[in-house]
């Protein structure tokens, strides 16, 4: 498959049935709110509001401290996503996102997940992100990356491995995709992600092969570059 001519099909769908491609990214994002509650005082009422109410205990009192903290211990926290199959002999795949709301008083341009237990093969599966920039940084194992340019430029598509303290950059809109390369008896691969924006990035965000699902079986299939009764 040609990425760039992909790229350009999923791109051209109307809006009523397409997960718009923006443009690469190109410049710097523009602050956006995180929607996080106001920080309180110690001097205001220690009464939880109504609307503060699904925000848990830890978050309240960080952000009601006059020096929020801005260190966040992301391998302390409870995984928001559990793939209990996936690298079974390591316990399964987990997934922490940290809560934006519960440090740097809610006006980070930043959110952050860490992957865990990754065995070889762990993988995940192609996507883009149409609202964030993505860096990686990998504490532990090799990841093997892949990008693809929505232009062709400055090329079409690449694939890297990325060994421990290694970094990676996918601008805004391109598609990319992760696998784990170091085996479980090697103790796998943990990885850490970075997203230019105040709102957590959703795990399955614009997954390539949920959007070819959603697609129209001729925009798909010339995407594919095959005719509509081979797709």
């Amino acid at each position: 498959m040609q990425a760039a001519k992909c790229l350009a099909l999923l791109a051209s769908w109307p809006a009523s049935v397409a997960q718009f491609l923006p443009e690469a990214t190109h410049y710097a994002p523009v602050p956006r709110s995180s929607g996080c509650p106001p920080a309180r005082s110690p001097a205001r009422s220690s009464a939880i509001p109504e609307g503060l109410k699904s925000y848990s205990a830890e978050g309240l009192e960080e952000a009601a401290a006059p020096g929020t903290s801005y260190v966040y211990h992301m391998s302390a926290k409870t995984a928001n996503a559990h793939y209990e199959a996936a690298c079974a002999g390591m316990g399964g795949v987990d997934i922490r996102f940290n809560d934006p709301c519960a440090w740097a008083r809610g006006e980070a341009q930043l959110t952050v997940a860490q992957f865990t237990n990754m065995c070889k093969g762990a993988t995940r599966m192609i996507h883009w992100h149409d609202g964030a920039d993505e860096w990686g940084y990998v504490n532990k194992g090799q990841i093997r990356t892949y990008v693809a340019s929505p232009d062709g430029l400055p090329w079409p598509n690449s694939n890297n491995d990325i060994s421990q303290h290694g970094v990676w950059y996918f601008p805004r809109g391109w598609l990319h995709g992760l696998m784990c390369l170091t085996p479980e008896s090697e103790g796998g691969c943990v990885i850490t992600i970075f997203f230019s924006g105040p709102v957590s990035v959703p795990i399955d965000n614009h997954n390539l092969d949920t959007t070819f699902a959603q697609a129209p079986d001729e925009i798909a299939a010339a995407a594919l570059s095959v005719d509509i009764h081979s797709y």
